[in-house]
């Protein structure tokens, strides 16, 4: 099953109602189990696994990538080029 990227706005969102709606615990780890996360990623008290950043494991470099793609697509490109140069650089 495919997992759900809980930094997204919406399921921040949800995860805001889950929190007020104070649900039956069966619940939320039933929610948790669809969505593939744990009850803690869904209900906010645990940041969410490597599984929901795209797999990278570096929290920094994950919110600079969110970061990077809300800059217009000019910008993007202009960054990518230049980690792509830095990258066969180092190669």
């Amino acid at each position: 099953m495919p997992s759900v990227h809980l930094s997204s706005p919406p399921l921040r969102l949800f995860a805001l109602a889950l929190h007020r709606a104070r649900l039956p615990a069966d619940a939320v780890a039933q929610i948790a189990e669809v969505l593939g996360a744990s009850a803690d990623e869904l209900l906010g008290l645990k940041a969410p696994a490597a599984h929901a950043t795209g797999g990278i494991k570096n929290r920094r470099l994950y919110r600079r990538m969110q970061e990077i793609e809300k800059l217009p697509r000019r910008d993007q490109e202009a960054l990518l080029r230049t980690i792509e140069a830095f990258i066969s650089k180092a190669s």
